[in-house]
């Protein structure tokens, strides 16, 4: 496909990467000349200086015939005005990235007269990642597939949890909760399970089932269930606006901590139920103020990763059970143990996985190729989700326990008609389902890949 990414900012040189590597023809238009002459070192990509809303530098850049335009600048209104240019010159489908929550309250109403095929939002998506671990204290990640009706959990096994030292057909036999434990990452090695493997202290256990079914497996295994109630967010700023709104759907009103005087007032405008703080969140004397030894949750949600680091650490260090870290960039992980920083957040990866997914629906939607993919268990783990749209004699209507897979591979979840089927043996691939496979082989590009 030919893909124009307008903005080569953190969030478009992730994409353009991805893209990059998986052999798109990508033209990057910046008006930041310094950044096109790098990204044109590092990348093989076509890149054009110039400001990506002219309608001179789009035909430049082929805009005519190209299959999408991706518009990522740091300016809302210029990315609507790029995506409304593309599609009056000829661009098949147009993404935005659009940050203001008054925008996208609205983006109903705009959409089809922009002719927009998808709005992203990085500070959204972050946000709903972070709601939904902190949905359960104990779960480090969660990864939605099938347009949610089934998520892969990770989660680190307690010493103390009923199902430490049993195999997983005895917990499958014990407990009647449709779920499959997919992978398990165990001193450094990850272990594709069959129904032998036995649990251990300490496991970081990858899991999928459909959301009702997570709840009651998350139980079973002792990890705590309970909504956070006292929750400490430190920065107030777009992903503390959106996470604040939904953790008050369930009714949890969390203290937040800024550094900035009139992002607090404003703050406290929008969110009377609130505790809002003017004040340094990294101040040990604020936090013990605030009874943080105390709290359920905390998030570190400021503008810099290195500080967020350092309160997760913090806050990890003061037993709070669900610690969560927003990180711009991962590699920063690399210099710290990743347990003491909860689960990791990255709005950039989020949001360039899910602009990936979409590139991949669109070309692949004549074929069973990928249609979405996540990475699990510290990146040594994909979970691809296929449709099956071709007939294949190979994979039709054969009992799973003939087909030869690759090693190191499994057919977790088949989606039929609607229905989450958590196939075994004697299960079959039909035309038209939706399958999520994890295996630790990377880059499948096909369905037929799988086999051995």
């Amino acid at each position: 496909m030919k893909i124009i990414v307008v903005g080569n900012g953190k969030i478009g040189k992730s994409i353009v990467s991805q893209l990059g590597e998986e052999g798109h023809e990508v033209v990057v238009i910046d008006n930041d000349e310094g950044r096109v002459s790098e990204l044109g070192d590092i990348h093989d990509v076509m890149a054009l200086h110039g400001n990506g809303a002219l309608r001179q530098v789009q035909l430049e850049a082929g805009v005519g015939d190209a299959d999408m335009l991706i518009a990522v600048t740091g300016g809302d209104e210029l990315n609507l005005l790029c995506c409304l240019v593309a599609k009056k010159l000829g661009a098949k489908c147009t993404i935005a990235r659009v940050r203001n929550p008054d925008y996208l309250d609205q983006f109903s109403l705009i959409r089809e007269d922009l002719g927009l095929s998808m709005v992203i939002n990085p500070e959204f998506n972050a946000a709903q990642d972070i709601f939904s671990v902190l949905r359960f204290p104990g779960v480090l990640n969660v990864e939605k597939f099938a347009k949610g009706r089934v998520e892969i959990a990770e989660f680190r096994l307690p010493a103390d949890s009923p199902i430490e030292s049993s195999s997983l057909i005895e917990i499958s036999r014990k407990y009647k909760i449709k779920y499959l434990i997919c992978a398990v990452r165990r001193q450094k090695q990850t272990i594709i399970p069959d129904g032998s493997f036995v649990l251990k202290a300490d496991d970081r256990i990858s899991f999928v089932a459909a959301p009702a079914e997570s709840e009651r497996f998350l139980r079973a295994a002792g990890i705590p269930a309970r909504a956070p109630k006292k929750t400490i967010i430190v920065g107030a700023g777009i992903i503390t606006h959106y996470l604040t709104r939904m953790l008050g759907t369930v009714g949890v009103h969390p203290t937040v901590i800024d550094n900035n005087l009139e992002r607090c007032q404003r703050f406290g405008e929008a969110f009377p139920n609130c505790l809002v703080l003017h004040g340094d969140g990294s101040n040990r004397e604020l936090l013990a103020e605030e009874r943080l030894d105390h709290a359920d949750a905390f998030v570190a949600a400021t503008g810099t990763d290195e500080v967020n680091i350092l309160l997760a650490m913090y806050a990890t260090s003061q037993n709070v059970p669900k610690v969560v870290t927003k990180l711009s960039h991962n590699m920063t992980v690399d210099l710290v143990s990743e347990e003491k920083l909860g689960s990791i957040v990255s709005p950039n990866e989020v949001t360039s996985d899910q602009v990936i997914s979409y590139v991949r629906a669109m070309a692949n939607s004549g074929a069973s190729n990928v249609e979405s993919l996540y990475t699990l268990v510290d990146n040594t783990v994909e979970a691809l989700e296929f449709v099956v749209r071709e007939r294949d004699e190979r994979l039709l209507d054969i009992p799973l326990k003939t087909m030869k897979l690759k090693k190191e591979l499994l057919i977790s979840c088949i989606i039929r008609q609607g229905r989450v089927l958590l196939p075994n043996g004697d299960d079959c691939i039909r035309l038209g389902d939706r399958l999520i496979v994890v295996t630790t082989t990377t880059k499948l590009g096909d369905l037929r890949s799988i086999l051995a």
